[in-house]
């Protein structure tokens, strides 16, 4: 097999009985070589694991790896590289899930933990080539679910993993971003279950790497955006918790970065997109803190960006709903500020976009809930304005959608006290 080898100018890459053949065009050959080598010694070779493929646009699996294209982190760049392949993530998970099972209950905490170190350790070791963040959004599905526990213990030993690689090379940017986004997981899961002063522990360290990463390559705008995101995160929890002065401290350090990424390229949709979400989230914190010139400037920049998306593309209903939500908040801002007339007005374009929305799609619930609030709140400035037949045109509208989304699921009690509220407003309006 080495002259043959040779011949084909190809390399044999073996362990145990399983082998790889790398060869430059010379595949078929090849393969019809190895097979007649395997006749001569009167061994069966496995036609079902056996086949031709051709890296980079295709990728194969070998001892427990998947090889194949792969892209830098900090650049984007494409190139050959290694990943743990689906089957072993799977095989991870799966054993994970076995040893946290509640049979295991009796064993001491500290036992327990070992043996799971133990288990995650060896698995980080043998995967140290290549990228594994990727091999973490297996358990992603576990939070579609509704399944927070079992997510959360799926994402913590990703990030003892995550950890544990960082840790034996801190100057490997791949690592340190995957434990970024370790963090950042375990973050959005305890926010759900109400342990907020854990999540923000989880974002903080998050923010500390990325802060790292985006100072020593301010060129880079993966590591830049993945930044503003981390500021987002904590600046959610602490608004969550009350701590205005300190979410609006985050919001406005996340507004720098995407006014910097939205300058530099004006045509990046993504980016003008995060511009105007980082611009909403300023504008909410400063509504509650009483400075409603500020906040009603915000809100305005931000339905300014989501204008021009939305006009750019007239059939991405994600950036119409967003423009309506833009009008909603502007509006909000004006009725707090008695400016009423502005407020119908902003209102009106918030529910004009709903009725498009609906129109387009009538089995969609969040957008008929949509419309529901959109009447509503047209309902409400008109009450303020002394237009009370008006007003109760706006909330019978709000009640008969919402007698429609009660109906379709009574158990859903969120919509079933939207109902309740609809027909206060209704009552309210018949009294005066």
């Amino acid at each position: 097999m080495p002259r043959v080898a040779k011949k084909l100018e190809t390399r044999i890459v073996n362990y145990a009985d399983d082998f790889v053949i790398l060869c430059r065009g010379t595949a078929e050959q090849a393969r019809a070589a190895m097979e007649a080598m395997m006749g001569k010694l009167k061994l069966t070779v496995n036609q079902q694991k056996t086949r031709i493929c051709r890296v980079p646009e295709e990728s194969f699996d070998f001892l427990g790896y998947t090889l194949g294209r792969c892209h830098r982190v900090k650049t984007g760049e494409a190139y050959i590289g290694t990943k743990p392949s689906k089957k072993r993530v799977a095989r991870l998970c799966e054993k994970i899930s076995q040893m946290t099972q509640r049979k295991w209950c009796w064993k001491e905490t500290e036992t327990l933990v070992g043996e799971l170190n133990l288990v995650v350790k060896g698995w980080g070791n043998y995967f140290r080539l290549g990228s594994v963040s990727q091999a973490y959004r297996a358990v992603d599905v576990l939070v579609a679910q509704g399944k927070l526990q079992d997510a959360l213990d799926a994402y913590q030993q990703g990030l003892a993993i995550a950890k544990h690689l960082a840790e034996q090379d801190k100057s490997n940017s791949g690592w340190q971003r995957d434990l970024s986004v370790s963090y950042e997981e375990v973050g959005d899961v305890l926010v759900p279950k109400g342990k907020l002063q854990e999540a923000l522990d989880a974002y903080q360290q998050s923010l500390k790497i990325r802060q790292t990463l985006a100072e020593q390559d301010k060129s880079n705008s993966v590591w830049q955006r993945d930044l503003s995101v981390s500021y987002n995160k904590v600046g959610y929890v602490l608004e969550t918790q009350g701590k205005l002065h300190e979410a609006l401290d985050a919001y406005q350090q996340s507004l720098k970065i995407p006014q910097t990424l939205a300058e530099q390229d004006k045509s990046n949709s993504v980016w003008q997109r995060d511009l105007a979400v980082s611009y909403e989230k300023v504008g909410d914190v400063l509504v509650p803190q009483g400075n409603l010139h500020e906040a009603l400037d915000a809100c305005q920049q931000s339905l300014k960006i989501r204008q021009t998306l939305a006009e750019q593309d007239k059939s991405n209903l994600v950036w119409q709903r967003e423009l309506a939500v833009s009008y909603e908040k502007v509006g909000d801002v004006l009725m707090a500020q008695g400016k009423l007339q502005d407020a119908l007005d902003a209102y009106q374009q918030d529910l004009a976009i709903a009725k498009r929305l609906v129109e387009q799609d009538k089995s969609n619930s969040g957008w008929q809930h949509d419309l529901a609030v959109s009447y509503e709140e047209v309902g409400d400035v008109l009450v303020a304005q002394g237009k009370l037949q008006d007003a109760l045109d706006a909330y019978q509208q709000s009640v008969v959608i919402g007698k429609r989304l009660a109906e379709q699921d009574k158990s859903n009690s969120g919509w079933q006290h939207d109902l309740a509220v609809s027909y206060n407003y209704l009552g309210n309006v018949l009294v005066a």
